[in-house]
């Protein structure tokens, strides 16, 4: 089954599993707590795919092609690396991945956000998703995730 989103919940997808993973791997000092620590190793895989997944919709909206970051691809490749060579993970490489790439790719992401949003009537829609997603995560008590997206949009609109 197929649900018709607007890109910008995809957006806020991507957002979203870039804190989870942060928040899942603050207890993770290196790749062997990585590898040892099931929960947050499942946690944090499941991330990278919605995150990937996410991305991927972006990555291919033509409407966006000038604001996205080109090299965003090869995170989006990581979800290919999980799902079907899950068995041939590199634990060294994911933690790289976690602890340096990403807080480099969310501060590009969020440049991108505030340019997808200052576009021509993506700011209504934007506010309108945050809001949804915003009421929807706090219906079922997440709050870490809720507050997240409160401070994301603080910076995107200010």
């Amino acid at each position: 089954m197929s649900i018709d989103r607007g890109i910008e919940y995809f957006i806020i997808d991507v957002l979203l599993s870039v804190e989870k993973i942060r928040r899942y791997s603050s207890n993770i000092f290196d790749a062997h707590d990585l590898m040892v620590k099931d929960k947050e190793f499942d946690a944090i895989l499941r991330s990278f795919e919605i995150l990937s997944e996410a991305l991927w919709h972006i990555l291919r909206d033509s409407t966006l092609a000038e604001f996205v970051n080109p090299e965003w691809r090869v995170i989006k490749g990581v979800r290919n690396i999980i799902v079907h060579e899950y068995f041939g993970i590199n634990y060294n490489e994911l933690f790289k991945i976690i602890k340096k790439d990403l807080s480099t790719f969310e501060v590009e992401f969020l440049d991108f956000i505030k340019n997808f949003v200052n576009q021509e009537d993506y700011l209504d829609r934007w506010c309108k998703a945050v809001k949804t997603v915003y009421s929807e995560l706090m219906v079922f008590g997440r709050i870490e995730s809720s507050e997240f997206l409160l401070q994301v949009n603080k910076k995107v609109c200010s």
